[in-house]
């Protein structure tokens, strides 16, 4: 899965090569918060942050997908990578402008807004 199509261009570093500063990556990354007096919670497949002057200013979300149809899946999980995006949000400060959210299934890059 992982060596198909545009998959491998999300797993280099090129991909941020403008960026000056350190990134991070963290791969099945937890995480917990409480909305509207609820849970929510859940675990990012692979997060990626980028550092000026030891803070985050932006982020990467890339979320690895089985499902059998990849046409709809933006719909479909839509939740779930907003929620991705909250939780990116909340424990690094940063706003869901500064967060890009990809799907990615049999080598196939879908951006979820």
């Amino acid at each position: 899965m992982l060596s198909r199509g545009e998959t491998p261009s999300l797993l280099k570093r090129d991909r941020y090569a403008s960026h000056q500063g350190d990134i991070s990556v963290r791969n099945e990354y937890d995480f917990a918060y409480i909305e509207d007096g609820r849970i929510v919670q859940g675990s990012i497949d692979r997060l990626v942050l980028l550092y000026d002057g030891g803070r985050p200013i932006a982020g990467d979300i890339i979320d690895f997908k089985t499902d059998a149809d990849i046409s709809d899946a933006a719909n479909r999980h839509r939740e779930q990578l907003l929620a991705y995006r909250a939780a990116a949000c909340r424990n690094f400060r940063l706003t869901p402008d500064k967060i890009t959210t990809r799907m990615v299934k049999d080598g196939t890059i879908v951006e979820v807004a």
